[in-house]
């Protein structure tokens, strides 16, 4: 789980950077989210804010050809959805 935020997310929403709020370095950080709310829901893939902007791709950015990919998005809800431990 952790590669996949490192490749993808960490340069932009780490603990130094945190852009819209968000830190995704830890699960302390995504359970306490940004300005949109807590990023993640343990146990909750659907109602978990990160793993919504992934499947839209709104994160990471359009501009961005670094993007999640669908096997990397189903690891994120797996993890999620096992309960998100660190």
């Amino acid at each position: 789980m952790l590669p996949i935020l490192e490749a993808r997310c960490l340069r932009c929403h780490d603990a130094k950077n945190r852009k819209g709020g968000a830190d995704l370095h830890n699960v302390a950080g995504m359970l306490r989210g940004g300005v949109s709310g807590p990023s993640i829901k343990p146990g909750d893939p659907a109602k978990s804010l990160m793993v919504d902007l992934m499947y839209f791709n709104e994160m990471p950015p359009k501009k961005d050809k670094n993007r999640v990919t669908d096997a990397e998005l189903d690891v994120i809800r797996a993890w999620i959805e096992a309960g998100a431990k660190e």
